[in-house]
């Protein structure tokens, strides 16, 4: 074989291998992994409400002991407008009370500093999930079911409850695919839902609810959140919708 045929086949097996690494490569619409010390401006709206952000080691932990709990929102809609997509995200509750606090995504961000009175009027816009945990319903995940943003049961629900206070690093997965949503914990399907169009436009951290009176509150780190394509695989064969159970608002 001469050099010219060597070196063809080279640049070849060059760009099979280079187009293999890029096209396995996961491009995200939403990435953070909290690098640094202070979040980015330009991402999130922060309120620390008397508590604390900090950001260390990778991580972002929100802790109050006032009335008020921290609260931070995505400026822009982080989800993908078409199409399937995932949520993927690591969390770990450093301290479990009775005022609750976590995760959640919907249609309408909350104002900050508002009374409980707010969610009765405005719950099914604000929240499509929740992840959530106090220590009256512990660890836990919500999900309010709609056939579209507008058309929906009259309240959201638990969808996964643990039954004791939870302080490990979970992994939670929020899988949109074919219109319906698959809920993971830990790598563990727990829930699937009806057919759906109601997709979530906000994401949100932490708790705007002001109480008033000083309390330390339920305290959380997260490591990372992504949203983009699909990230865990369709369960094979593909489950039945899950009964959901009554939400205890707290």
């Amino acid at each position: 074989m001469s050099k010219f045929r060597y070196c063809k086949l080279f640049i070849l097996l060059f760009i099979f291998v280079s187009l293999f690494i890029f096209s396995s490569k996961k491009t995200f619409a939403f990435q953070e992994e909290f690098d640094g010390t202070m979040l980015n401006n330009s991402i999130w709206q922060s309120y620390e409400n008397g508590g604390k952000i900090n950001l260390s080691s990778g991580n972002i932990e929100l802790s109050s002991d006032t009335g008020r709990f921290p609260y931070i929102y995505a400026k822009q809609n982080p989800f993908p407008e078409n199409g399937d997509f995932s949520l993927q995200l690591k969390i770990q509750y450093t301290l479990v009370t009775s005022r609750g606090a976590g995760i959640a995504i919907g249609n309408l961000l909350p104002p900050n500093n508002i009374n409980d009175d707010y969610w009765a009027q405005n719950d099914q816009s604000v929240f499509l999930f929740a992840i959530w945990q106090e220590s009256v319903n512990h660890f836990n995940i919500s999900y309010r079911s709609c056939q579209t943003n507008d058309i929906c049961e009259p309240q959201r629900k638990f969808i996964f409850k643990l039954e004791n206070n939870n302080t490990d690093y979970n992994l939670v997965n929020i899988d949109y695919k074919n219109n319906k949503y698959y809920v993971s914990f830990n790598g563990e399907l727990v829930f699937t839902s009806n057919e759906t169009l109601r997709r979530p436009s906000t994401l949100w951290i932490g708790n705007p609810v002001n109480h008033n009176s000083p309390y330390n509150w339920s305290s959380f780190k997260i490591d990372y959140i992504l949203i983009g394509p699909s990230l865990i695989p369709s369960p094979t064969p593909t489950p039945t919708p899950t009964p959901l159970q009554p939400l205890v608002l707290l």
